[in-house]
């Protein structure tokens, strides 16, 4: 778009002369073209010299010029080669600490633009690809490529069915036990935000796994003794309803709650003098419950019980 002046808003600070990388689409906004990036990133040069200028920068926090300075007399134009091993940037005498700093950063920034490009590829949105990135960094690789289900406990804003497609782009074993446990964690959670229970039946819960994931239920019930391991899951043997371990434990609370105020002393009084008193108590405060909407038969149940479910 030629010589065009772009007004950028974006979390990324960087310094005048820097080079970015910006993912989106060109728009037009009163007239004129915008360009409206989901993603930018800082394109860090590869060469020694622009390295050190990121470094400059602040990339990397603690490291200032004469950390710099040591690693350009030590390796020269050779730094490219050397910034993404800790062990042998160490050898410039920046110390270990540094040294791993300096290559976590670069391998967590520096690869950033081909791993935005995996990760769009398949099929992931800007915004949870840039998530992954933050989570994982370069370490996100090797989770594509051998268990893309991770990122539905680690990452928000990715859901089973999206790791699920990149598993099928990579071509993963769909009979997998890393599948079937996400596969089952999915929807025991969907039973609760879609559906509202707290558990389901194993059966039910064995049914629905393998509907969606698409294989046999002998797949599933193999796998159901590793799932129900009782720090995420458990199933309830009164019930017979499986959990997860935090609404298993909410329920028994409760429960215990309920059970303590069925039991007296809690201030309920026969249903006899339950009325009586409901009536001077409107005649205080100068109210009246409905009696045809059931507000007054609700208020002596109130009274006379421990506990009552309005």
């Amino acid at each position: 778009h030629g010589d065009a002046t772009l007004q950028v808003t974006t979390s990324l600070r960087p310094a005048q002369g820097d080079s970015i990388v910006a993912r989106g689409g060109w728009t037009t906004y009163k007239g004129k073209p915008q360009f409206k990036a989901d993603m930018i990133q800082l394109a860090i040069p590869r060469e020694a010299k622009g390295i050190a200028d990121w470094l400059r920068n602040g990339a990397v926090r603690g490291v200032g010029q004469a950390t710099i300075g040591k690693l350009i007399a030590r390796f020269g134009d050779g730094l490219p080669d050397a910034v993404a091993d800790a062990a042998l940037l160490a050898t410039a005498g920046i110390g270990d600490v540094k040294a791993r700093a300096i290559a976590h950063a670069w391998r967590c920034n520096a690869e950033q633009p081909e791993l935005t490009a995996l990760l769009l590829g398949v099929g992931l949105k800007p915004k949870q690809a840039a998530r992954v990135i933050e989570q994982y960094g370069v370490a996100a690789k090797k989770v594509v490529a051998t268990d893309p289900w991770e990122f539905v406990e680690t990452v928000e804003g990715i859901g089973f069915p999206s790791a699920d497609r990149i598993a099928r782009l990579e071509g993963l074993d769909l009979t997998c036990s890393p599948r079937i446990q996400a596969g089952l964690a999915w929807v025991l959670s969907e039973c609760l935000n879609r559906d509202g229970h707290c558990g389901l039946p194993q059966a039910e819960l064995v049914d629905q796994a393998a509907r969606m994931l698409d294989v046999p239920h002998e797949v599933i019930e193999a796998e159901m003794p590793r799932f129900m391991d009782g720090v995420r899951t458990v199933r309830d043997d009164e019930t017979g309803l499986v959990y997860t371990r935090l609404l298993w434990e909410a329920e028994c609370d409760l429960a215990d709650r309920l059970a303590s105020l069925s039991r007296p002393p809690f201030g309920a009084i026969p249903a006899a003098e339950a009325g009586p008193a409901i009536l001077r108590a409107e005649r205080e405060l100068g109210v009246e419950l409905d009696r045809a909407g059931g507000q007054f038969a609700a208020a002596v149940t109130a009274r006379s019980k421990g506990v009552s479910v309005i």
